[in-house]
């Protein structure tokens, strides 16, 4: 059971991650067209 708890949260930091990574390339493509 505790593996699986694991294997899930190390997951959830994956998407976490990827998810900042998009708004903060979100962010940047809007100040390049501001610019």
């Amino acid at each position: 059971m505790e593996r699986d708890v694991i294997k899930e949260d190390k997951l959830h930091r994956i998407i976490y991650q990827v998810m900042e990574a998009e708004q903060i390339i979100k962010i940047h493509s809007l100040r390049g067209h501001y610019k």
